[in-house]
Order: C-alpha cells, then sequence, then structure tokens
C-alpha cells in the first residue's frame, strides 16, 4: 500500500497493512506499527517512530531538521538534508545522516553509520560497529564492541589518529584541520594519502590503503594491513601482525631481523618498508620471502611460491603456515612448525629427516616443499604422511594420519585432534581421543613407554601393545 499525505499534525499508521509504503510532506509526526514500513518524511521538520519490530526503511527526505526513532529489527534511515536526530535503538541498523549537524546513535547492534558532511556526532552503543565519514569536525564514540572508523572517502588528504589520546585531524580543500575526537575505537582504515594511525591499549585493526602510512601500536596485538606505498610499522607491546595480502603486483620480502622489507610496484620500483617490534607476518598471492628476527615468529604464506625463514642464531619457536606454491621452510634454532590445514586439495607428504615434502595441487601436479630445521608439522584434513627426524617431534593429524615405519604404526589414525609422536626418547603418546572416533591402532612397539591421556572411558580393547617396557604410564584398556 503506498500513501501520500499533505499537511498532517500527527499520522498513526497502525491500522494499516502490515508492509507500508508512507510518504508524507510537510511537518508531521508520523508513527509506525509493525511491519516492514518504508516512510518518507519529505519538507518539514518531521518525527518518524517506528513501531515493534519490523526491519523498516525509514526514509527522510527534503528539507528540515527530523528526528527518526527506529525500535527493534533491522533498519535503514536517511536523514538527508538538516540537522537530524537518528537513533536506531536494536537490530543491525544502517543509518545515514546525510548533509547537516546530525546526531546519531546505533544503539545495540552491529550498526553501520554514516555521518557525511557535516559536524556529526555518532554513537555506536553495544556491538561492533562501523563509523563512516567524509567531511566536518565529528565525534565518535564507539561503545561497547570492537568498532571501526572508516575515512577512505576523504578526497584532499590524509588522516591523523591517536586511538590513545582519543583524537584525530584531517585537512580540508581550504588547507584547514579539522579536527576529530575518537571514544572506544579498536580499529581504523584510512585513506588514499599519507595517513598517521597510533593505537591504543586494546588489539587494534589498521587498514592502510595507497599512501606512504605510518602505524604505530599499543600495547595489544596489533594488526597492521596495507596495500600500496613505502609505510612505517611499529607494533610496540604485544604479538603484532603485518599483512600485505592486499598487494597485486608482486611478493613482498620482509626482514624481521633487520626492521627492513620491500615490494614491487607497478612501474616496477622497489618500494621500502621498516618494521620494528613485528612477530608475525601475512604474505601474498606471490612469490614472498620472509625472515624472521629473535621470538617466536608466526609466518602466513598464501599461493606462490615463498621463502620462509628466520635469522641465524635466533632460538624461537616459530611457526610457519601456507596454502599454495612450492615453498621453502628453515626454522633455525628452536622448536619450528610448519602448518599446512590450509591445503584443499589433497594431503601432506612430509619426511623431516630428509628436509622434503610434496602435495598435489588442483591440476594433479606434484608440488614440491623443502623443509629445514622444522621439529613440528601440521597435517591436512585429507589423509597425510608425516615422517619425523632425529629430535623431539611433534606431528599432528586432523584426520588420517600415516607415520613413519620407525613408529611401528601400521594403521591411520582417524580423527585425532593431537598425536604427539617422541622419536628420540621412542615414546608414542596419544592425546585426546574421544569414542566417537572408532579407530584401531593394531600394533604399537616403543622401547620405552606407551602414553595416553583425556582418553574416554568408551575406548577399550582398541589397542594391542608389543614390547612395551615397564612400567607403563599408562593401561588404556583398563577402566
Amino acid at each position: 500500500m503506498a500513501i501520500s499525505v499533505g499537511k498532517l499534525n500527527q499520522y498513526n499508521l497502525e491500522y494499516l497493512p502490515e508492509n507500508d509504503i508512507f510518504r508524507e510532506r510537510e511537518g508531521d509526526n508520523l508513527f509506525g506499527k509493525g511491519g516492514n514500513d518504508v516512510v518518507s518524511g519529505d519538507q518539514g521538520d518531521d518525527v518518524i517512530q517506528q513501531g515493534n519490530q519490523g526491519n523498516d526503511k525509514l526514509f527522510l527526505g527534503g528539507e528540515g531538521d527530523d528526528v527518526i526513532l527506529g525500535k527493534g529489527g533491522n533498519d535503514v534511515v536517511s536523514g538527508d538534508q538538516g540537522d537530524d536526530v537518528i537513533q536506531g535503538n536494536e537490530g543491525n541498523d544502517q543509518l545515514f545522516g546525510g548533509e547537516g549537524d546530525d546526531v546519531i546513535q546505533g544503539g545495540a547492534g552491529n550498526d553501520r553509520i554514516w555521518g557525511d558532511s557535516g559536524n556529526d556526532v555518532l554513537q555506536g552503543g553495544a556491538g561492533n560497529d562501523t563509523f563512516r565519514d567524509s567531511a566536518g569536525v565529528n565525534y565518535f564514540d564507539g561503545g561497547e564492541g570492537r568498532d571501526t572508523v572508516d575515512f577512505h572517502d576523504l578526497i584532499n588528504s590524509g588522516i591523523k589518529l591517536n586511538l590513545a589520546e582519543g583524537t584525530g585531524s584531517y585537512t580540508d580543500e581550504q588547507d584547514q584541520e579539522v579536527a576529530q575526537t575518537l571514544i572506544s575505537i579498536e580499529k581504523a582504515v584510512g585513506t588514499n594519502f599519507n595517513d598517521e594511525l597510533i593505537g591504543n591499549e586494546a588489539n587494534n585493526m589498521f587498514f592502510g590503503l595507497e599512501g606512504d602510512d605510518k602505524y604505530v601500536g599499543g600495547a595489544g596485538n596489533d594488526t597492521f594491513r596495507d596495500s600500496g606505498g613505502s609505510n612505517h610499522f611499529d607494533g610496540g607491546e604485544g604479538r603484532d601482525t603485518v599483512d600485505f595480502q592486499n598487494l597485486i603486483n608482486s611478493g613482498i620480502k620482509l626482514n624481521l631481523a633487520e626492521d627492513t622489507g620491500s615490494y614491487t610496484d607497478e612501474q616496477d620500483q622497489e618500494v621500502a618498508q621498516t618494521l620494528i617490534s613485528i612477530e608475525r607476518a601475512l604474505g601474498t598471492n606471490f612469490n614472498d620471502e620472509l625472515t624472521g628476527n629473535e621470538v617466536d615468529n608466526m609466518f602466513f604464506g598464501l599461493e606462490g611460491d615463498d621463502k620462509q625463514t628466520f635469522c641465524v642464531n635466533c632460538a624461537g619457536n616459530n611457526t610457519f603456515r601456507d596454502s599454495g606454491g612450492s615453498n621453502h621452510f628453515d626454522g633455525g634454532e628452536g622448536r619450528d612448525t610448519v602448518d599446512f590445514q590450509n591445503l584443499i586439495n589433497s594431503g601432506i607428504k612430509l619426511n623431516l629427516a630428509e628436509d622434503t615434502g610434496s602435495y598435489t595441487d588442483e591440476q594433479d601436479q606434484e608440488l614440491a616443499q623443502t623443509l629445514i630445521s622444522i621439529e613440528r608439522a601440521l597435517g591436512t584434513n585429507f589423509n597425510d604422511e608425516l615422517t619425523g627426524n632425529e629430535v623431539d617431534n611433534t606431528l599432528f593429524g586432523k584426520k588420517n594420519l600415516k607415520l613413519a615405519e620407525e613408529y611401528r604404526q601400521l594403521i591411520a589414525l582417524p580423527v585425532l585432534s593431537e598425536l604427539e609422536a617422541n622419536r628420540m626418547a621412542k615414546i608414542l603418546e596419544l592425546a585426546n581421543l574421544d569414542e566417537s572416533l572408532n579407530c584401531l591402532i593394531e600394533e604399537i612397539e616403543m622401547t620405552d613407554y606407551l602414553k595416553l591421556e583425556q582418553w574416554n572411558q568408551g575406548l577399550r580393547n582398541l589397542l594391542k601393545v608389543i614390547s612395551t617396557e615397564e612400567p607403563s604410564p599408562s593401561t588404556p584398556w583398563q577402566d
């Protein structure tokens, strides 16, 4: 039903069908009831209030200083011109202030709030809210949850933000500094210019676009994602990550021990990066070279033939995760892990004693892996074959895992959440077994002992153990 009303003081939509389209013209009070309504205020200073729980679209066009009150449901509200007051209340709302100096309150739910032009007050409330603004002196208050400010619509300059101090600013077309206030903000999206983003005590996430950006983390575990420019990253305290997966022209070279990095842009020019207090890195879909430092690093490779290595004489316990390509892993000192759980086409074959590995890609081609100084391995959701070396290995099978012949393991182990095999001490440890596995281990021969931890009482008569010396710390076939 569509209704157009002229000069009304008040109009109650309670008696109308549940899903209504309503338009008024000058200075009216409109009260929706239920259902999914579309209401347009047009000219004048209007009050529009949603009723009950519908997913309403409340559009108020034209001039006037309007008040729009949502209630329940996931609403879309547009204030258009004038100095408007908009409340989304419960639900995941989309609230647009339009022109003028607006006050917008998201309420509970994960809301998206656009201030647009004017000096706006934008408040999120409970939930993970996103604020987007392109002009004016603005006040952002995220409230509870992990909240984001997004300035990628700025067209004249980059943004400077200091979340610890709750301040920010940018330069407008008249070369005037425009101040911003930021309360309870954890995440920020920059511009295509040169940005400076400084974090607070939370786990911050900063997204840079084009431009030469400066990122400074606080006390939390921070993540910096960038897609262009010569950038400066300083993680501060915590375990901090740089993310280059959005690069579209080349892979990334990083050396965390030397605080340096670089990639090649579309003009085939090398673009330098500075990295301070960074512990983790995410590469690109090209060929990356990631080198660690003296702490426990974690590297995530994507597509491409990647070289992932750690600095010489560094004793960190490091983790390499990769999902494609023919890769080179060098763990250096410490207990280092390769993680292949993201492979989507086949299982992995690894022989840590021979420093080799391989898997099959979607074209049924074998992709070789090189593994140096690796002590731990995590397999795939397919059938894996993992062979250890002369040190204490930990091998994790996610689905079907076949151990090397040295372990005297004759049958694959389905769906073990953790399998730990220590060849040097000649100990086999199985942890977190569940009766739903319905697995059968036919024979195990260990010269020291067999150990089971956290096994379910429903697991009986599943093991036949030969040549296990006494005293064995576990007798899993007993209640």
